[in-house]
């Protein structure tokens, strides 16, 4: 049996045991539970999660096809709900890019060659002198940088009731392209707006993958993950 029809049956059958040890074995599907109920969101999550879908025998495109595949919208996202409703980054986020950016304690120069860089990605203000940091100093920053871009992608994108993995995805591609990208990305953000597909917005992410006119892998690595993020709630590395 082909992988990915595996796949759906493993993820079928374990969302009809999680329907049915919701509603009771002496109840009738559908009916509302006295325990209360688990949300359609959460349910597919679990079975994704528990199916392994993480691992890399699956690719993203594969994800979002099985979701399609089980009449799920494009936009549906597996991610965790956060309380604050998506306004605030998840310490996976915060891991996601230290990662991505990789630690440096003594000032560096990243791909554009124009900034002096320090940590995880922090770029030194002239008014700055940082000269080492520690791994803990470092992720302390990261956090702080984080909350400029955590303003911009609320600000743009405040009425649009992002789930947590949608809202962390966008702050990740703030951080790494400046927090006015969406003023400079038209076609990225009205397509989240909008609702677009899955295969549309891989293409809109895809295309911020150059540094001074040159393709680079790394960055076209960080926008696919950022991607997958965004449509099925992977915070999956490709490094």
């Amino acid at each position: 049996m082909e992988p990915m029809n595996l796949l759906k049956m493993q993820v079928q059958n374990r969302m009809l045991t999680e329907l049915y040890k919701n509603t009771g074995s002496s109840r009738s599907v559908g009916a509302p539970s006295s325990t209360g109920s688990t949300s359609f969101e959460t349910l597919l999550k679990n079975c994704l999660d528990d199916s392994a879908v993480g691992s890399e025998t699956y690719q993203q495109s594969d994800i979002s096809s099985l979701l399609e595949s089980l009449g799920v919208n494009s936009r549906f996202s597996t991610g965790e709900t956060s309380d604050n409703g998506g306004t605030q980054v998840s310490n996976k986020l915060v891991q996601f890019v230290a990662v991505h950016e990789g630690y440096y304690s003594t000032p560096y120069r990243g791909a554009d060659s124009q900034n002096l860089t320090i940590g995880y990605g922090h770029v030194i203000e002239p008014n700055e002198n940082y000269t080492n940091l520690t791994k803990s100093q470092a992720l302390e920053l990261l956090k702080k940088d984080l909350s400029g871009c955590v303003d911009s992608v609320n600000k743009e994108f405040g009425g649009q009731n992002l789930t947590q993995n949608q809202f962390d995805s966008l702050v990740s591609f703030a951080f790494n392209l400046g927090n006015n990208i969406w003023s400079t990305s038209p076609k990225l953000t009205g397509d989240i707006k909008a609702g677009a597909s899955a295969e549309t917005l891989k293409a809109d992410f895809a295309s911020f993958d150059n540094c001074n006119g040159k393709e680079l892998s790394g960055l076209y690595n960080r926008r696919i993950d950022e991607w997958g993020m965004f449509v099925s709630g992977s915070y999956n590395l490709n490094i």
